[in-house]
């Protein structure tokens, strides 16, 4: 038993230790093994029950039932260990006696792995830890539909059982290692920024195992955030302008209805904010109980897709014949805007307006990233019109304050499917107390005010990124250095983030205490302008190369989420043991960085030399 409980401090002495034993030895080690592994997961039924319905997770006692939950995986990490050393040390042949105790061992820490997906789920963690519990959510996920799916395609096969080892192994050091303290009674993360209810006492053992089993079920369900603004068609459907998009996700998982809670993270814009969700092709609207100045609570059916959404004025106006005869004067509610109509000839006619509230957080966090170019920047409320009749053009009318000299408004003007803009420069006299500007009817315009001396304006990618279309970005690229540095391996992680908020940062400080560093090459990452669900592609050159053995790693980009990706590189032993990182978005190159081991390890020791090691047998805190 001495060796399911430890860990040596070297596999090749294990394995010199096992090739003594004779094949009876063996098999009875092996055998322990895996009755071992079932009968660990099996027993933690009791540990997942009593952390379901403790009402101590805030208070220190809770602390000794959380480790206690821990030092179960450390068992099934250890105990996957010696079996995948054993495997080394066993011919296939000899395979047949152990084959059916190893299905039943993957059988049930799928189900174990389950449970270590909803203890994740209930540990509160710092906001830059997001990334290690998606990360290691995520793997969990793949460990537990490999064990399934594999299983019977590579039946038996060493290899495929010494793959799943290694990944039971690396998935439960990773759920250990995500855990810092623990949430508020009942309370569990079902994607970033959103907490659910967790109906502790409808619930027992005996179904939780079953669910998990058969489908996979992530304790309630699970949401992963997804961009709708560039799908016209489920937009359109949906009757939600790309404007008021607060946040998408994807559904996986759901049985019934839920109260689920939203955080924003900054004041919400507008005092209306709802929900929606894609079921069997048509939108449900959501039932929203609760508003707070950047959370929402809502009750949620289960579906395909999760929309939080504003719900920005609107209006309409009806004009008779007569009306269009002399003209029209239309005032916006909400805005210091008037729609002038000409007049025509046309019948009763019928004018739909939507306000379109401006994102003063937003443009803030440009600003206090980026004072010299946005300082002067201001947005006023957009517009929107549709008319019933055959009218195509209107002139709005926008009261405004006394301008300074080099005052600029940029009027952008965008169709419907926002396929199109058109740019507008309007420099209104010193004296003038309004603007005014032609635009289609089915249109929207939106407005930003320059208030620069420059001659150089904000541009329209610019513009458009302030106002939410679009995102001004830098890349970031960190990375850690496992404790058995003999292996040349180290974990890098880039992230897209936006150039708002001194964000980049604020990700290195809080990097740091998680002992992640950040790589900086010859020139500083620069700002570049990208689109929700467009593409950073990472490249690798030289003597290094993927360790997972997955295809490029690419980052989707999604506004206002967390956008990263994370993969571990092994430096060929070569006596240069250097390469490139090449991040390119389509075909242009964002930024590069150099990837030296003996630069990077001496690096890392020298920042993290008084640190306690990171052990594989992961310390709780």
């Amino acid at each position: 038993m001495g060796y399911l409980i430890t860990e040596t401090p070297s596999g090749h002495s294990r394995i010199a230790d096992i090739r003594t034993m004779s094949r009876e030895w063996r098999r009875s080690i092996h055998t322990l093994c895996t009755v071992f592994c079932i009968h660990v997961c099996i027993k933690m039924t009791a540990s997942l029950n009593a952390l379901k319905i403790s009402t101590l997770r805030s208070q220190d006692g809770f602390k000794k039932l959380l480790e206690c939950v821990v030092k179960q995986f450390l068992y099934i990490q250890h105990t996957s260990t010696l079996a995948e050393d054993l495997l080394e040390c066993t011919n296939e042949d000899e395979q047949h006696s152990t084959v059916e105790g190893y299905k039943m061992m993957f059988k049930r820490i799928r189900i174990f792995l389950n449970h270590g997906l909803f203890m994740l789920r209930t540990v509160r963690y710092e906001t830059f830890s997001e990334a290690d519990v998606e990360v290691a959510c995520n793997r969990i996920k793949t460990c537990r539909s490999t064990l399934i799916n594999d299983f019977t395609s590579r039946y038996g096969r060493n290899e495929f059982l010494i793959n799943s080892l290694r990944e039971i192994k690396r998935v439960s050091f990773e759920i250990c290692e995500s855990i810092v303290c623990c949430l508020p009674p009942g309370q569990v993360h079902i994607a970033d920024g959103v907490t659910a209810p967790y109906p502790c006492e409808e619930e027992n053992s005996s179904d939780f195992e079953d669910t998990s089993d058969e489908n996979g079920s992530d304790c309630i369900g699970s949401l992963t955030r997804c961009s709708l603004e560039n799908n016209e068609e489920q937009l359109k459907a949906s009757d939600i302008e790309k404007t008021e998009l607060i946040r998408s996700y994807k559904m996986e998982g759901f049985q019934s209805s839920i109260k689920v809670c939203v955080d924003n993270q900054r004041p919400f814009i507008c005092s209306s904010v709802g929900g929606k969700v894609l079921q069997n092709g048509k939108w449900v609207s959501a039932n929203v109980t609760r508003i707070e100045e950047n959370k929402v609570e809502m009750e949620i059916v289960p579906g395909e897709l999760f929309v939080v959404h504003y719900k920005f004025p609107s209006g309409k106006q009806k004009f008779d014949r007569k009306d269009l005869r002399n003209g029209i004067t239309m005032p916006i509610p909400n805005t210091p805007a008037n729609l002038n109509l000409g007049r025509s000839e046309e019948g009763d006619v019928t004018v739909e307006y939507k306000v379109h509230l401006p994102d003063k957080y937003r443009l803030q966090g440009y600003k206090d990233e980026n004072p010299e170019k946005f300082g002067s920047i201001d947005i006023l409320p957009g517009i929107q019109t549709s008319v019933s009749r055959n009218i195509t053009n209107g002139t709005m009318e926008l009261a405004v304050e006394k301008p300074n000299k080099g005052t600029v408004y940029i009027v952008l003007t965008m169709d419907p499917n926002n396929q199109h803009v058109d740019r507008k420069e309007i420099q209104p006299r010193p004296e003038d107390r309004k603007i005014s500007f032609d635009m289609l009817l089915n249109a929207m315009a939106f407005i930003v005010k320059d208030a620069s001396e420059s001659s150089k304006k904000v541009d329209t990618e610019s513009a458009l990124s302030i106002l939410g279309f679009k995102s001004i970005c830098q890349l970031l690229t960190l990375y850690r250095v496992p404790s058995n540095v003999e292996d040349r391996i180290v974990e890098l992680r880039v992230y897209c983030i936006e150039s708002n908020r001194n964000n980049l940062q604020k990700t290195v400080e809080s990097a740091l205490k998680n002992e992640w560093m950040q790589i900086k090459g010859e020139t500083a990452s620069s700002d570049f302008i990208i689109s929700s669900e467009e593409n950073i592609t990472l490249e690798f050159t030289g003597d290094v190369e993927q360790n997972d053995g997955l295809p490029k790693p690419i980052i989707t980009f999604i506004r206002n989420g967390t956008c990263f990706v994370q993969t571990q590189l092994q430096f060929l032993n070569t006596n240069e043991m250097r390469g490139l990182l090449l991040m390119h978005h389509g075909t242009v190159e964002r930024d590069w960085k150099p990837l030296q081991w003996k630069t990077m390890r001496a690096n890392y020791k020298v920042m993290f030399e008084s640190e306690t090691s990171r052990s594989k047998s992961c310390t709780l805190l």
